[in-house]
């Protein structure tokens, strides 16, 4: 704003200073009426003609530099008018407004005034004049020069008296064969928003020039109104096809600026008339309208128009009812889903599982049963969203299907649905009934980490039928705690079938994973109340939960004269989880009593805690790795304990490779072993390292140990 006044305050300047250096004191006087017109300087009281006289003097002064050939030259003068008609229609100041306007009206007549002049009068009016500007837009409309009869027309469709209106139809009427001419009237005509003048547009929507017809759509759309719809209405029989296709989408305008407006039954009228137009487009605006302004109807249209042979018709009614605002349309939709290709079916499904209709279930469950299985998983998602007993029920029985696709989607899709009384369900059939049926929903429940029914899975577990118990097993893996180890070791203690004791051990297993090392106390209390079987299968889980407990009770094992506890025993400490077993099964391993299964088994752990553990220092490690190498009575064994010696970077796995390359039947795994060192040797001790890879560079063993050898040399990896 103040922008806008800078400029004006220059262009007054600018106006000034010209008719002080030409005018003298008229000039002088001329300026200061200027700064009083513009709201610039105190304006004295005048009567009409006083007010009347001044304005013309002020406007001829502007009029020599207004019509300058340079758009620059003129530019100030042309704003300053528009100051001056902004001052005269402030609030407050009508009669200054009227006579401003009068007075604009005779210049923009004037003859002698330039086209570009008038035309800026012209635009003055547009923005200040009311009735008493008419009568001149009026002759203005007849005026040779078209610029300032569209000027004369603009004007007259800003202007607020309804005289201007009826100036405007009697020039429509008057158009004749111009058709530019025609468009524009219509346009102003529509953007005036007087609904008397829809009798006179309703004929030129069956004009042949496209162009007017299509402006006679527009104009009724602005105004709308019923006598505008009827118009519309009529327009769609026999029309050309284009136009049919305005009038149509000049009806769904209508009609959504009603819906806007809360006027719901006038645009359900309209919208349902449309429904069944040839133009998807058209079909489509009116079902997304619908569907909000009378969802019962719209749910009819809906169940009709998802069978459309355009898929893009059956997408948008997909659309439409995830914005529906009631389930009315998908439940319509549901009705037909079994009628409907797989595609369209897959669809709906989407549909149904993202809005989760209880009424949808008794639809989609028979589709888990034929088709593709495509739709079928699209049902089991479905189902799954929808989340209630009903859905639940037919997953379980999805879940016992003989299509593995369906049952494995069925399976997740009970580990996850959701509502009430679901899991009470599940429960139920995990209970009694038949085996199979309680088998799957026994792994449910571990599935969905029912942690309350440990109880329950722990009976089902001792039960007979090796299915059931067996499920159940495996659902304790996944929802049983360390406070519940007791009951879990004795379940292993206890059960006699050999399948489920094995799934029993792992389940314990699962639960000591979770335990600190005293917990295995318990277990091991577990181990003198049971049968052989069980005792096995108790101390094999020790090495799970690891600690000095539980080594210290599996090594006194390894000395048992039961052949079978013996067995168990090494083959529990050969797994041991922690570094501290090492030593124990060094011990064992070199014993010349041990057998060679146990003499390999042990020394093949102990290897593996040496290579893979770093809770000892390397060195420790390393001088472990070389008692190992004095004991193999096999070359296997041999080789396997120089490669774990090639990952200990210190010194004395350096000196003992190198005697190693000497003994052929390992010398081509001491010398990969040694370029393994020395490639780990590179980041503590460079040198060292490239002095060891020269030595087995030199020694020329195999092209592998080479190769190796000179990547070391070279620094590369």
């Amino acid at each position: 704003m103040s922008n806008k006044f800078s400029k004006i305050k220059s262009a007054v300047f600018v106006i000034g200073m010209t008719l002080l250096l030409t005018g003298g004191l008229y000039a002088q006087d001329t300026d200061t009426l200027l700064a009083q017109l513009i709201g610039k300087a105190e304006s004295p009281q005048r009567s009409s003609s006083q007010l009347t006289s001044v304005y013309k003097k002020v406007i001829t002064s502007l009029l020599p530099l207004m019509s300058a050939q340079d758009v620059g030259s003129r530019y100030a003068s042309q704003i300053t008018l528009q100051a001056i008609a902004a001052h005269a229609s402030r609030p407050g100041a009508e009669p200054e407004r009227v006579i401003l306007a009068k007075v604009l009206g005779t210049f923009a007549q004037s003859k002698d005034t330039t086209a570009t002049v008038r035309h800026w009068f012209v635009l003055q009016i547009e923005r200040i004049g009311k009735g008493e500007s008419v009568l001149v837009l009026v002759t203005l409309l007849s005026d040779s020069d078209r610029h300032l009869r569209d000027y004369a027309r603009r004007a007259l469709e800003k202007n607020p008296d309804a005289s201007a209106t009826q100036a405007l139809l009697k020039a429509l009427v008057a158009s004749g064969t111009d058709s530019a001419w025609t468009i524009g009237l219509i346009n102003a005509l529509g953007d005036r928003g007087d609904l008397s003048v829809v009798p006179e547009i309703t004929p030129f929507l069956l004009a042949d020039n496209q162009d007017v017809s299509e402006a006679a759509v527009i104009a009724l759309t602005h105004l709308g109104g019923q006598a505008s719809v009827r118009a519309l209405q009529e327009a769609l029989n026999g029309s050309s096809t284009a136009n049919r296709m305005k009038a149509a989408q000049g009806l769904i305008t209508v009609a959504q600026t009603m819906q806007a407006k809360n006027d719901y039954a006038g645009a359900a009228a309209i919208f349902s008339k449309l429904c069944a137009d040839a133009n998807s487009s058209i079909r489509i605006a009116s079902l997304n309208g619908l569907v909000v302004c009378d969802p019962q109807q719209g749910a009819r249209l809906a169940a009709q128009s998802i069978q459309d042979k355009d898929p893009k018709v059956r997408a948008a009614v997909v659309k439409a009812s995830r914005l529906a605002p009631c389930k009315a349309i998908l439940r319509s939709l549901s009705s037909v889903l079994g009628d409907l290709d797989d595609e369209t079916k897959i669809m709906i499904l989407g549909l149904i599982a993202d809005r989760g209709d209880f009424y949808s279930v008794a639809s989609v469950t028979p589709l888990l049963a034929k088709g593709p299985s495509s739709v079928k998983l699209a049902a089991v998602k479905a189902l799954t969203r929808i989340g209630c007993v009903t859905s639940a029920q037919a997953l379980i029985d999805a879940a016992l299907s003989n299509d593995r696709t369906v049952q494995k989607a069925a399976r997740l899709g009970l580990s996850l649905i959701t509502g009430p009384n679901v899991e009470g369900l599940i429960v139920a059939k995990a209970s009694a009934g038949d085996a199979r049926v309680r088998a799957e929903m026994i792994q449910a429940m571990g599935v969905r980490n029912m942690t309350g029914s440990v109880d329950q899975l722990l009976a089902f577990a001792a039960e007979s039928n090796r299915d059931v118990a067996r499920a159940a097993c495996k659902a304790l893996s996944m929802v049983a705690g360390v406070q519940h180890l007791g009951a879990m070791a004795q379940l292993v203690a206890k059960v006699t079938d050999r399948s489920v004791r094995n799934d029993a051990a792992n389940a314990l297993k699962a639960v000591l994973a979770q335990a600190d090392d005293d917990d295995a106390q318990i277990v091991i209390d577990q181990i003198g109340q049971a049968s052989q079987d069980g005792k096995i299968a108790l101390l094999k889980t020790l090495d799970t939960v690891g600690g000095s407990k539980a080594i210290g009770y599996v090594y006194r094992g390894t000395e048992s004269s039961d052949a079978t506890w013996k067995d168990a025993a090494i083959r529990t400490l050969s797994d041991w989880p922690d570094y501290d077993a090492a030593g124990a099964l060094i011990v064992i391993a070199s014993k010349d009593s041990t057998s060679l299964t146990h003499h390999v088994v042990t020394l093949r752990g102990a290897l593996r805690l040496i290579k893979t553990l770093d809770t000892a220092s390397v060195e420790k490690r390393a001088a472990l790795c070389l008692k190992a190498l004095e004991i193999p009575r096999r070359v296997e064994e041999k080789k396997q304990a120089i490669a774990v010696l090639g990952v200990l970077p210190v010194k004395a796995s350096s000196d003992k490779l190198l005697q190693l390359v000497k003994d052929n039947s390992v010398r081509n795994e001491a010398g990969l072993a040694a370029v393994e060192l020395a490639r780990l040797l590179r980041s503590k001790d460079r040198n060292a390292s490239k002095a060891l890879a020269q030595k087995i560079r030199d020694l020329d063993i195999s092209k592998a140990v080479n190769d190796g050898a000179d990547k070391v040399i070279a620094g590369r990896r």
